[in-house]
């Protein structure tokens, strides 16, 4: 029995979920072609699917046998090994025929069908019967999505921060430049008002910057000021 401090893996979750499964004679007999079908070689024999879950419990044992899928956390990945490449080709065709489009590769000898799409993932847990792995699935999933975007967000903003600081740090010494060469009192009217205006707020963001002139103007009219600011300071026109 296992340690009540041994964690158990996501796989072994689902696997102990499934084990707790009641299930009908029809569904058992279902299991019993599925061992069949996995260590004699047999086809499977789907006039023993007597009910609608009986195709459940036949996949339920075929994962409880040779399946394993990834943790929540990780990239989406459900793979139940084959002994051979024509046990995996009928692996496709029974699931095809329940809605569900595997992928077959080879590894070390034996034939691998398996899932990808975390939606294919939610959608085989359900059919063997492991919902609430299924939800845990989805929902670790779902906050890992907020957390990229989350983070996506931030990073954006984050980019923008900097790259308004290095806009605003550049006027600032094309600033400085023009009073060392004495030429800041030069500068045509407009442009020395909000040259003056950047100096005395070099906090305050192009939107901010426009609204406190007077009269107000556009955030699109103080870049273009500034623009032509730098330019003159170092000498670009």
């Amino acid at each position: 029995m296992m340690n009540n401090k041994e964690k158990l893996t996501f796989t072994g979750e689902v696997k102990e979920a499934l084990g707790q499964i009641k299930e009908k004679k029809c569904c058992k007999r279902a299991r019993e072609n599925a061992d069949k079908f996995l260590f004699e070689n047999a086809l499977i024999d789907k006039s023993c699917f007597a009910c609608d879950e009986c195709r459940g419990a036949f996949l339920r044992e075929i994962f409880l046998k040779c399946g394993s899928v990834n943790a929540p956390d990780k990239r989406g990945h459900l793979e139940m090994k084959m002994l051979n490449e024509m046990n995996a080709d009928e692996m496709c065709i029974f699931l095809r025929e329940m809605g569900l489009e595997a992928k077959v590769s080879r590894r070390r000898g034996k034939y691998v069908v398996y899932f990808k799409d975390g939606d294919t993932i939610f959608h085989v847990l359900s059919l063997l019967g492991a919902q609430k792995c299924a939800f845990d699935l989805v929902n670790t999933q779902i906050e890992k999505n907020i957390r990229n975007n989350v983070n996506r967000v931030n990073n954006c903003e984050m980019a923008n921060l900097q790259k308004s600081a290095n806009a605003t740090g550049r006027q600032l010494e094309a600033i400085k430049e023009l009073e060392r060469d004495d030429r800041f009192e030069n500068l045509p009217e407009k442009l020395l008002y909000t040259a003056s205006l950047r100096r005395d707020n070099p906090d305050l963001s192009l939107t901010d910057l426009a609204s406190i002139h007077e009269p107000p103007i556009t955030k699109s009219c103080v870049n273009h000021r500034l623009e032509k600011i730098i330019k003159i300071a170092f000498r670009e026109e």
